[in-house]
C-alpha cells in the first residue's frame, strides 16, 4: 500500500460504523480505534481506513480491499448486502481488468462504492477427481443458469459449447474437485428442465469447506430456501436450496463414506 491510511466522511457515524464492522469481518478487517469521532479500520493494530461523521460527506469514493480467495470475496458481498449496503457489481471475473481480477462492489450507505478483490487464479482441478459420477443438468435458459451458478455457489465456468438461437450443447463447470455439466433442453432426449415439470425427482449434494459462509452469498443470491442452514445430529452442517429454475441443491460439510467401515458395507 502506498498510503499510510485513508479517511473518509460519513453521515451516521454509529450506523456507518455498525455497516464496517459487519461488512468488513470476512476480509479479516476490524475496528482498532476510535479517537475524537473518528473510527480506525484495519487488520491487526494498524488502522488503514479511517471515517468520522459530517454533516456534508464528500463526494462518493471507490475503495477495493484485497481478499485472499474468491471465497472470501462472495462472503464479503452477502455480509455487506445483509449489513444494508446496495448491489453495485456481483461477485465474478472481471476480464477488462486481467483474466484473474475477482471482484464484488457494494454501494455504502453513504453511497461509496467497496469494493473486495482477489488476483489468485481459481485453483486448477485435481488431476483424475475424487468421484467418477459427473451429474449433468438441464436448463430452459442454460446461459442465465451458469452465469448465476457462478455467481450465487461459488462454481467455475471452463468449457462451453454454444449452439444456435442462444442455447448450450454442452458445458463444464467445477467447484473443489467435481464436475457438473450443464446443456440446453434436448427433446430428442426428453431432456427438460424441472422448471417446466411438477417437482423435481433428484438432489444434488456438494461438500463445501464453510456451509455458512455459502449460505449467506446464495440467499444473497436470491437461491429460494428449502431446508435452512442446521447441524445434524451425526455432525455435519449444510441447507437445501432451489435454483432459480428448480433442481434441488445441498451443500454442507458431509463426505460420503466417513460411516462405510463403522457399519460394515
Amino acid at each position: 500500500m502506498i498510503f499510510d491510511h485513508l479517511g473518509i466522511s460519513v453521515r451516521d457515524y454509529a450506523a456507518s460504523k455498525a455497516f464496517f464492522s459487519q461488512a468488513l469481518a470476512p476480509l479479516g478487517i476490524g475496528l482498532v480505534m476510535e479517537v475524537e469521532g473518528w473510527a480506525g479500520m484495519g487488520r491487526g493494530d494498524k488502522p488503514e481506513l479511517w471515517f468520522g461523521e459530517h454533516t456534508e460527506p464528500q463526494r462518493p469514493m471507490h475503495i477495493a480491499f484485497t481478499a485472499q480467495s474468491r471465497e472470501q470475496v462472495r462472503t464479503f458481498y452477502a455480509a455487506a448486502l445483509a449489513a444494508g449496503g446496495r448491489d453495485n457489481g456481483p461477485p465474478g471475473i472481471r476480464e477488462h481488468y486481467h483474466p484473474n481480477y475477482y471482484a464484488a462492489f457494494v454501494l455504502t450507505p453513504d453511497g461509496h462504492n467497496i469494493e473486495a478483490v482477489c488476483h489468485t487464479p481459481e485453483p486448477a482441478p485435481v488431476a483424475g477427481t475424487s468421484s467418477d459420477i459427473y451429474p449433468s443438468l438441464t436448463y430452459e435458459d442454460a446461459a442465465a443458469a451458469i452465469d448465476w451458478l457462478c455467481r450465487a455457489f461459488g462454481f467455475t465456468r471452463r468449457f462451453t459449447v454454444p449452439g444456435a438461437d442462444g442455447r448450450i450443447e454442452h458445458s463444464e463447470l467445477t467447484l473443489g474437485n467435481g464436475v457438473i455439466m450443464i446443456g440446453s433442453p434436448k427433446t430428442q432426449d426428453n431432456r427438460r428442465s424441472p422448471k417446466s415439470l411438477d417437482g423435481v425427482a433428484q438432489a444434488l449434494s456438494v461438500y463445501v469447506a464453510d456451509p455458512d459462509a455459502h449460505y449467506k452469498v446464495a440467499m444473497a443470491a436470491g437461491a429460494r430456501l428449502v431446508r435452512d442452514l442446521r447441524t445434524e445430529e451425526y455432525g455435519a452442517r449444510g441447507y437445501m436450496v432451489l435454483d432459480p429454475e428448480g433442481h434441488l441443491w445441498y451443500f454442507g460439510n458431509y463426505r460420503p463414506g466417513g460411516y462405510w467401515e463403522q457399519s460394515g458395507s
